[in-house]
């Protein structure tokens, strides 16, 4: 079973032990990055002034990341870590332009597409998923918690809609409210670590409570990838599960929202 804390980091990847076997380590790279070539996304015009939009991305390892880890991995067997199969998100500065969904094992690779306007050709675009995978902590654990009235309230203070940056996932916006909500003691939070990894643990808490808060929307499409100016408000008191507490050799789900923005798609024509 992978376990958390981070065992170690290197470069853009981090890597977690397992559980059980001392030899072996879960490979996490960072950023999203092309399944082919150099871009994740590229454009071709299509007759009738619509642009069609094509890519793959990975979020998991290939084999240039093995050869970059070299020997920065300690001894023994390095494997991805096994993501669920999730969504991917695709949108521009006006709209959202596309979904896939990821596989379950290796790459961790999704295959993008979409039809749409032409005015759609040229701009920038952003390609984000919340992975999820099954973890124990290590010799850690966390209790956390929130009062919901005080929360709810607080919901003013949030970015959201037109005022958020078009880039901007809704985990960007949510993760540092919460953080700042800890802060003032609307939400309360407890980490204990012999490994000394308190950000990584608080950041692991501050997530699963974002994700509960999304998960308690009317929508039950609202995911911590999608933009948060397509999210007008949340509704803090539709939640009723907002204190959780990890430890011992639990076995929990985690997530983590991964997302890159693609300034230079290419544009190929017929």
């Amino acid at each position: 079973m992978i376990a958390v804390p981070t065992a170690t980091r290197f470069g853009g990847y981090r890597l977690l032990a397992d559980s059980a076997d001392a030899t072996l380590f879960y490979v996490d790279i960072l950023d999203p990055a092309p399944a082919h070539g150099r871009h994740i996304l590229r454009w071709l015009l299509m007759p009738e002034k619509m642009g069609y939009l094509v890519g793959e991305v990975r979020f998991g390892p290939n084999a240039d990341d093995y050869a970059r880890l070299g020997t920065a991995a300690p001894a023994g067997r390095v494997l991805p870590i096994p993501f669920e199969s999730v969504l991917v998100y695709v949108w521009n500065t006006h709209q959202r332009l596309a979904e896939g969904r990821t596989s379950s094992t290796g790459m961790s690779n999704a295959v993008l597409n979409a039809t749409v306007p032409v005015n759609a050709v040229g701009l920038p675009a952003v390609v984000a998923a919340e992975l999820t995978y099954r973890a124990t902590l290590l010799d850690a654990s966390f209790d956390i918690s929130a009062d919901v009235r005080a929360l709810d309230s607080a919901t003013d203070d949030l970015t959201l809609g037109a005022d958020a940056d078009w880039s901007m996932t809704l985990a960007d916006v949510l993760i540092p409210w919460l953080r700042a909500q800890h802060a003032a003691g609307t939400v309360h939070l407890t980490v204990r670590s012999a490994k000394g990894a308190v950000e990584e643990l608080e950041t692991i808490a501050l997530v699963e409570l974002a994700r509960r808060i999304a998960a308690a929307q009317d929508s039950p499409a609202c995911k911590l990838a999608l933009p948060a100016s397509g999210i007008t408000r949340l509704v803090i008191e539709n939640a009723t599960n907002l204190s959780t507490k990890w430890g011992g050799n639990d076995i929990n789900r985690l997530s983590v929202v991964r997302s890159i923005r693609c300034d230079d798609i290419p544009i190929q024509t017929p």
